[in-house]
């Protein structure tokens, strides 16, 4: 969308970065909480604040009534999905989308460690003003 900037895009591009780095090291093929373990590490060592296992309350005319969980919150700006996959399935925006509506924040990536490659996708959570 031209005109549009990319909220929190210092924070986004140092989380890509650090996936593309974890998948460079472990390589392709492991188990979904390896790819989180390493993701950790990377970005708390490149000075993130990582939550991991963050929750997410799900509310119900204004009653909590389940908690959720995302893999990471980094910086308190935004939330992190992985995937070890080779594709997304739309299952996978929804559940995202799901998160940055009960969380009340805006930017999420939808990360997937596939055998040969990182695949991320930027999903917005946009509230028009009132």
């Amino acid at each position: 969308m031209l005109g549009m900037e990319l909220l929190h895009v210092e924070v986004t591009e140092e989380i890509i970065g650090a996936a593309f780095r974890v998948h460079n090291v472990l390589g392709g093929g492991h188990r979904e909480v390896v790819y989180q373990r390493g993701l950790a590490k990377e970005l708390q060592a490149r000075g993130l604040a990582v939550e991991e296992q963050f929750p997410v309350p799900v509310d119900y005319l204004g009653e909590t009534i389940a908690e959720t969980r995302v893999d990471f919150c980094v910086n308190k700006l935004v939330l992190v999905e992985l995937k070890a996959a080779d594709c997304f399935r739309a299952q996978d925006f929804r559940q995202l989308n799901g998160y940055l509506i009960a969380s009340g924040l805006q930017i999420g990536l939808l990360i997937a460690f596939a055998k040969d490659i990182v695949k991320i996708k930027r999903v917005a959570n946009i509230v028009p003003n009132p």
